[in-house]
């Protein structure tokens, strides 16, 4: 529990202090709203400029989980696990000067950025049984938190690919173990606004 209020502590001393620099002279956008669909599931996003160069992004949705169970009478047997998940992440775009100076576009905020994220992934709703007898996390609520690096690039008028490469602190709510893991995303957004 005390993982959770550093990260929220951590968030809301950011948002305080980033949110008096709002500039008017920013190449990002001022707000997006994009539905995008992911790897392992779907969301909704909401980025908004808190800075010259720094936006607050927070994504709501539902993600899955793929098992692998093995046993001597079945080679493989691919298992689902469906739940929600809440992130709320800082990002510091970076690349907006080089990609004019290319002539690139830098619509929907189309650049490089560092982030870091915090995440909860709230216990899956949907759960094989045989998942549970061989799984000693799947079936539990997490907190992550990934730092990384990002890209985001805007395809035609409203679509949008991210790309983000990290690493990942993964803390179990029941089981209280902490485990790094590679944190990797791909989103295909729609922008609606």
């Amino acid at each position: 529990m005390s993982l959770l209020k550093s990260c929220v502590f951590i968030i809301l001393i950011t948002i305080t202090f980033k949110t008096s620099a709002q500039t008017t002279d920013s190449l990002l956008k001022n707000h997006q709203l994009k539905v995008n669909a992911k790897v392992f599931g779907l969301s909704l996003s909401y980025e908004k400029r808190i800075g010259k160069k720094l936006t607050l992004n927070s994504e709501v949705g539902l993600r899955s989980g793929t098992g692998l169970y093995l046993s001597r009478y079945t080679f493989s047997e691919g298992l689902q696990a469906l739940g929600a998940e809440a992130t709320l992440e800082g990002r510091y775009y970076y690349h907006f000067k080089e990609r004019l100076d290319k002539k690139k576009d830098i619509g929907n905020n189309s650049s490089n950025f560092w982030n870091i994220a915090t995440t909860y992934a709230f216990k899956p709703f949907i759960y094989p049984t045989v998942l549970k007898m061989y799984s000693n996390q799947s079936n539990y609520s997490v907190i992550s938190i990934t730092p990384s690096w990002g890209i985001q690039r805007k395809l035609g008028k409203n679509f949008s690919l991210e790309t983000l490469l990290g690493l990942s602190l993964n803390y179990f709510d029941v089981t209280k173990e902490l485990v790094l893991s590679p944190g990797i995303t791909v989103r295909f957004g729609y922008v609606i606004l």
